[in-house]
């Protein structure tokens, strides 16, 4: 792992919604936050939920914000 440090600041901003397609068009409608990179079906399996492992299965968007 490289020891310098990345240039500029960075900070992320994250929401769970309940239906991926609704928050993204939401987000655009009323934030006019443009397209999205979306990831569907993401299966991570030997995860961990509440403690105890788990298969998690979830879908996400991602936006790189200049």
């Amino acid at each position: 792992m490289s020891s310098r440090p990345l240039p500029g600041t960075f900070f992320q901003i994250g929401y769970v919604v309940p239906n991926l397609d609704t928050g993204l068009a939401h987000l655009n409608a009323k934030l006019g936050a443009p397209r999205f990179m979306v990831f569907r079906e993401i299966v991570v399996e030997n995860g961990w939920f509440r403690g105890s492992l788990a298969t998690i299965n979830h879908s996400n968007g991602v936006r790189l914000c200049r």
